[in-house]
């Protein structure tokens, strides 16, 4: 692992791939819920994949480059209904269906899965999993460890989710990473929608 890594002084919660490469090149558009979305708006992003018989990949889950070498995914992405593991990784590729941004896209064998220890997949509580690539991504300005949050408050009305994920309840899963913004909830108004108790939220 890189000794040296990340400079801490943060000038937003948006620059952090900023502050590993600035090449100073210009976005890449891709349609993204309606608004654009950029090869290295997401230098993070990773997509979790299964390979089936004939080498096909079913990119069934999502998750972000923390480490050279590690993702961090949820939980139940650490089987599949049939128990069985993923085993890739896919880096700045954000079309999955479209090879014209293959020549920057990083595919990665995963060598290690490592669930959280009080994770069970009857819960989905304590979902969380870090998985361990064959070896250190090639850092890049399309590909690039995100910053994970260490103060306790987030200061911010609102942050993006982004995903290659169903688009709507029914929908098929989408080839190109979305992203949606999300209105942050503070915990006193989740407790009055999810109390606590044998038949609410336990946590």
């Amino acid at each position: 692992m890189a000794t040296t890594f990340l400079p801490n002084e943060r000038e937003s919660i948006d620059d952090c791939h900023l502050r590993y490469y600035k090449f100073g090149q210009g976005p890449l558009p891709l349609p993204a819920f309606g608004r654009p979305a950029y090869l290295r708006e997401f230098a993070h992003m990773a997509a979790v994949g299964w390979t089936g018989v004939g080498g096909k990949i079913d990119w069934n889950c999502g998750g972000s480059l923390i480490w050279e070498n590690y993702i961090l995914t949820a939980a139940h992405c650490a089987a599949d209904d049939n128990a069985v593991a993923p085993d890739v990784v896919r880096l700045g590729d954000i079309n999955l269906n479209d090879d014209s941004d293959n020549k920057y896209a990083q595919q990665l064998k995963i060598v290690e899965i490592i669930r959280h220890p009080e994770h069970r997949f009857s819960s989905r509580y304590h979902d969380l999993a870090l998985l361990r690539l064959e070896r250190n991504v090639t850092l890049h300005d399309t590909v690039a460890p995100g910053c994970l949050w260490n103060d306790e408050e987030i200061p911010f009305p609102s942050m993006e989710a982004t995903g290659w994920g169903s688009t709507g309840f029914g929908q098929a899963k989408t080839p190109i990473l979305l992203k949606v913004s999300l209105t942050v909830v503070q915990k006193s108004e989740c407790d009055q929608h999810y109390r606590k108790g044998d038949r609410g939220l336990k946590q």
